[in-house]
């Protein structure tokens, strides 16, 4: 599965040093402690509730505000799919939708019904019966009657579940939070959490409070308040520790070298950007085509995107009728090549600039046109 890497860009501000004060102290750093963590979308606790809030805000304002987690946060993995989650929608639709999954759970089995009332963290159980009551139930009576999995009143099929989400959330449910109506979710053995419930997957890259009082703030004071339960821990001890950190490399068994250079880059070379790419990779693939007014030298050197549905040749055609559109002379295809970007049609329109007609017209030979189309000419003036 594809990974996300969110890298924290402020994490100097939580040592009240400047950027480059903040790289000076960990220079000597070559890995970093890593951890794999855990929350279930079923949340038990406030953290467990939280931490979809505290990855929204990351992942969307860079900010890394993570409460419910102790050490400090350089970067995190997760999935592209969770990323894709919360970062194309806001944070009340995400929260809906882990509500309406849970209602829908509690509504689908009546085995369920204790065990969500005794576990789940009780601000959240309040909204659950909420939602329960308002799209799950008809009349309410004492007790709670789970409902069949498909609607009678409604020819497209849709559960209650999906029924649920559209008109409490105002969207289909997300594939992950699977059905309930169809998927029997279990109770696992000795009531130890739900069987297949959804989780978050997170690997973090952190600093310990240690690794942090050590390596980053180096106050001997702070470490003294650190170790005053601690007798055996005296002046003498902190300051051979301090010592010795200062050319820690934190190299440890739960240490990862990659993750720690991929914080590393993107901390050093992008400003307040907290998804890690070395490559931008975001150019869209397309063609450079050639196209001439009839019975002339007018030619039009111009880029198009290209279409999965269509071949290079008719992606073309396509632009040709557009461009027919108000032209008197009839535009015939001359040819096209697939273009690494957008540029690559502006490097070419540099190269014949002294026969630029108008804007992305060109009064061109033969031979001109034999050039662009030749994939041996391209490569010889690395135009690609």
């Amino acid at each position: 599965m594809e990974k996300i890497t969110l890298t924290n860009p402020f994490i100097h501000l939580e040592s009240k040093l400047k950027k480059e004060d903040f790289l000076e102290r960990i220079k000597n750093i070559q890995q970093i402690r890593t951890n794999t963590l855990y929350r279930s979308l079923l949340p038990e606790d406030e953290r467990e509730w939280l931490i979809v809030e505290e990855l929204h805000k990351a992942i969307n304002t860079a900010k890394f505000e993570f409460t419910s987690i102790s050490w400090k946060i350089f970067a995190i993995e997760i999935s592209k799919y969770l990323y894709t989650w919360l970062k194309n929608n806001d944070l009340q639709t995400i929260q809906k939708q882990i509500i309406n999954w849970i209602s829908a759970l509690y509504a689908s089995n009546e085995t369920m019904q204790e065990y969500i009332s005794e576990n789940v963290y009780p601000p959240v159980l309040i909204e659950v019966k909420n939602v329960i009551n308002n799209f799950y139930l008809k009349k309410l009576s004492h007790t709670i009657t789970p409902i069949h999995s498909k609607t009678t009143t409604n020819q497209t099929n849709r559960t209650k579940y999906q029924m649920a989400s559209l008109d409490y959330v105002n969207c289909h449910p997300p594939k992950h939070l699977k059905d309930p109506f169809i998927h029997r979710f279990k109770i696992k053995p000795s009531g130890f959490g739900i069987e297949y419930a959804p989780q978050i997957k997170i690997r973090a890259a952190y600093f310990t409070k240690l690794d942090w009082l050590l390596i980053v703030d180096r106050s001997q004071k702070k470490l003294e308040e650190y170790y005053k339960n601690d007798e055996s821990m005296t002046i003498s001890k902190i300051k051979t520790m301090l010592k010795e950190a200062e050319n820690d490399t934190l190299n440890r068994a739960e240490s990862d070298k990659d993750l720690w250079n991929k914080w590393l880059y993107n901390y050093k070379n992008y400003n307040n950007k907290s998804i890690y790419k070395l490559l931008k990779d975001d150019n869209p693939k397309g063609l450079v085509y050639l196209v001439r007014q009839r019975n002339s030298n007018n030619y039009k050197i111009g880029w198009t995107k290209k279409k999965a549905s269509l071949s290079d040749r008719q992606v073309v055609e396509q632009r040709i009728s557009s461009l027919q559109t108000g032209n008197p002379e009839p535009i015939d295809f001359i040819g096209c090549f697939i273009a690494s970007s957008p540029k690559t049609e502006k490097t070419i329109h540099e190269y014949f600039k002294t026969k630029r007609k108008t804007g992305e017209w060109f009064l061109l030979t033969e031979d001109d046109c034999n050039k662009i189309l030749s994939d041996d000419w391209r490569i010889q003036n690395n135009i690609f």
